[in-house]
């Protein structure tokens, strides 16, 4: 006996094709991903349950400032809540872990002189002492992620959905959907001032 071959229903892809969901796909919790990520990376010090416990924090302090954690997950964070989960994250730090960290928005030139060219050199003067920067991407997508390392062709990223880098022919700061878009007034950087 033939057995018929099996047929998948249109429009669907078969399980060999079929790639699994991960954080980020259906919700909004990069934000909060990008702060526990920038601590893990400025203190080595934080174990995992430490990082549990800054996200348990970080959840706690959006609902004090008005956000339940279902529209966190259904629509994301704004660049003034994340600052706000940064400045919580670093008394986190300095309670639990004894480490000061500080965090500012991206020194730059006046918005008309930028260039992604300016952007990736303030980058690299930024990244290179020992500091992270957490960046919010339009454009092909809307994310947060933690930039870590950068070279003159890509950023290094440390990202809850695990994209490792980020290429500078494919980055933009001015408005352009076919290309990843850098939001400049967006970029907040981290860095860890020693133990106080």
């Amino acid at each position: 006996m033939t057995q018929e071959p099996f047929e998948q229903p249109t429009g669907r892809r078969s399980g060999a094709e079929l790639e699994p969901l991960c954080q980020g796909d259906l919700d909004g919790l990069c934000g909060v991903y990008s702060v526990v990520n920038a601590v893990r990376t400025l203190c080595p010090e934080a174990s995992d349950t430490c990082c549990e416990q800054l996200f348990r924090q970080l959840m706690k302090r959006l609902s004090k400032d008005g956000r339940t954690p279902a529209a966190v997950v259904c629509n994301g964070l704004g660049t003034r809540r994340l600052r706000s989960l940064v400045e919580c994250a670093s008394k986190f730090a300095t309670t639990r872990l004894d480490v000061q960290l500080h965090a500012r928005k991206l020194r730059k030139p006046k918005r008309r002189n930028m260039s992604t060219s300016k952007l990736w050199r303030i980058l690299s003067e930024e990244l290179s002492a020992g500091r992270v920067a957490i960046l919010r991407l339009g454009g092909r997508e809307n994310h947060w992620t933690l930039a870590v390392r950068i070279t003159e062709r890509q950023i290094r990223l440390l990202d809850s959905s695990g994209r490792q880098v980020l290429q500078r022919s494919r980055c933009t700061i001015g408005d352009d959907a076919t290309r990843v878009i850098l939001h400049v007034a967006d970029i907040t950087v981290v860095e860890r001032l020693g133990t106080r």
